[in-house]
């Protein structure tokens, strides 16, 4: 499977691309395609090391154009704020049901912590501003694509060290249950990592504002990289 990555030279991308690489095509998207290029090589460097000199070959570096075309599973590793941009950019390219997954985290900082801020998109049936998660954004700029919300309670950096076992949840919501299926799989594909599914999407709000919570748990209580897990 190819799995790209839409702004994969970040944190959150740059992890779950390490995890995934062993069984799948990995593609790292960027505005620039030379960053996208010298990221990868990075990413590679980090791979020969540790799985070996033969899975680097399953990592290359595009333009986010061009990741958009080929991917069989986008992932938005995106910051939210260039959220709308980036869709609008690249959607003549995305394959129609295609599988889309969203990590994007609509958040700010304010004077006493991390806030979540979704997106006021306006409703012109009732002329008003209705507040909705990433994930309902993305699946209303791509509504014949598959879309699931999830892995938004990893922290990138445990998920970056590759020596490191998990032992975490990973929420998920979707409407699509083919898609929640396929990206329960991934998730499963990294060791002690269990899907939970939350339900539909207008559920993500639930999913995405864990991160503000949990950013805020670890601010006030000296709590280093707080994460999910059910019991």
């Amino acid at each position: 499977m190819k799995i790209g990555f839409l702004g994969g030279t970040g944190k959150c991308g740059r992890g779950l691309a390490l995890r995934w690489i062993p069984n799948h095509e990995i593609l790292i998207g960027s505005r620039s395609k030379e960053n996208a290029i010298s990221i990868a090589e990075k990413y590679a460097a980090v791979v020969i090391e540790h799985y070996g000199k033969m899975m680097s070959r399953n990592i290359v570096g595009m333009s986010n154009h061009e990741v958009a075309k080929v991917a069989d599973v986008l992932v938005f590793t995106i910051p939210y704020e260039n959220l709308v941009e980036t869709m609008k950019s690249i959607k003549s390219f995305v394959p129609a049901n295609s599988l889309i997954i969203s990590p994007v985290i609509p958040i700010i900082k304010g004077s006493e912590g991390f806030v979540y801020a979704p997106y006021n998109v306006y409703d012109s049936t009732n002329n008003s501003y209705t507040p909705l998660s990433a994930a309902e954004v993305i699946s209303r700029e791509f509504p014949s694509n598959k879309i699931v919300s999830g892995f938004h309670t990893l922290s990138a950096r445990v998920l970056s060290d590759l020596n490191t076992e998990l032992n975490l949840d990973v929420l998920l919501a979707g409407d699509d249950s083919e898609a929640i299926t396929t990206v329960s799989n991934l998730v499963k594909e990294i060791p002690m990592l269990r899907p939970i599914h939350v339900g539909p999407i207008r559920f993500s709000n639930q999913v995405e504002c864990m991160t503000p919570l949990l950013l805020n748990i670890a601010k006030n209580n000296m709590i280093k990289d707080p994460s999910i897990k059910i019991a």
